[in-house]
């Protein structure tokens, strides 16, 4: 009867270190399922980058490829510059942009192939120059924006580099400027690029306005 006994503690204790274990492993197992799905997230949004371009050509529907050429940009824009024969002006002009853009190893690039301003006043004396004017993640850095819009419908923030500007056929000022670019939303929206901020370089001009897509040239890069 002793003897009994004794073997019933060992099976007893036996099935309490069973349970244990087993807890234990289930507690691994979870928390090996949360770091490998972590590590997907993760993954997943590295994984993202630019691979699309998407854009009317002169017609309300979409063409799908990595590259659309001669984009045409405008918008009413306030230029604040100081100029030797007048000082300090602040101007009002329509601002017209054009430019290709393209995806390649997962970034967008962005290049302003011409561009010129309308409008009253001394609007007519406002000239730019330095194209191709280039996108970057940084200011003055290499050409290529990385920061993918998430969801395509999302801003992206990047830099402008190359501008110049002249005033009555004298340089004025030239450099780096921040800009957002958005596709529109919803995406068939007007895309647009908006600046903001002062051009960084010579002179010290500051731009503010928004640049949309033309009629019928919506064009999107996701």
């Amino acid at each position: 009867m002793a003897k009994h006994g004794r073997s019933t503690i060992r099976h007893t204790n036996s099935i309490r270190i069973n349970k244990e274990t087993v807890m234990s492993l289930q507690i691994m197992k979870k928390a090996m399922v949360g770091a490998i799905g972590a590590a997907a997230l993760m993954g997943a949004a590295s994984a993202q980058a630019f691979t699309t371009v998407e854009y009317q050509n002169g017609s309300s529907t979409y063409v799908t490829g990595t590259s659309a050429s001669d984009r045409d940009f405008s918008g009413a824009t306030t230029l604040v510059a100081t100029v030797p024969i007048f000082g300090d002006i602040s101007v009002d002009c329509t601002l017209n942009l054009t430019g290709d853009v393209s995806v390649s190893g997962g970034q967008a690039f962005i290049d302003v192939t011409s561009g010129s301003v309308s409008g009253s006043g001394l609007c007519g004396l406002i000239t730019l120059s330095g194209f191709p004017w280039y996108a970057s993640d940084t200011a003055g850095g290499a050409a290529g924006v990385s920061d993918t819009p998430s969801p395509a419908t999302a801003d992206v923030s990047g830099f402008v580099n190359g501008i110049q500007v002249l005033i009555g056929g004298q340089p004025s000022c030239g450099g780096t400027i921040p800009v957002v670019f958005s596709n529109g939303n919803p995406i068939t929206a007007a895309s647009s690029f908006t600046f903001n901020d002062v051009i960084t370089g010579s002179g010290g001009c500051s731009v503010d306005g928004v640049l949309s897509s033309d009629t019928n040239e919506d064009t999107n890069a996701y």
